[in-house]
């Protein structure tokens, strides 16, 4: 499982299937470790919604180039 994801797949018009919410919450919750974290140029409510449902605490960035704002989340295990 991951521990680090930097996701940086197309735009969802372009590669839509991993853009979708069923896709993004079947990969945090089979393919990311208790301790994660996550990066990526999006921001969109339907990554807000699957980082909430995984357990994912969501950090709002400052966007690359022309982009407005972009993603942080992590994940800590529970000690």
């Amino acid at each position: 499982k991951y521990n680090v994801v930097i996701y940086d797949f197309f735009s969802s018009k372009a590669m839509e299937s991993f853009w979708t919410e069923e896709f993004l919450n079947d990969f945090l919750k089979n393919h990311t470790d208790n301790q994660c974290s996550f990066g990526t140029y999006a921001c969109t409510g339907k990554l807000k919604r699957a980082f909430k449902c995984n357990n994912f605490e969501y950090f709002e960035r400052r966007g690359y180039l022309w982009k407005r704002s972009s993603t942080f989340a992590c994940r800590r295990s529970k000690i």
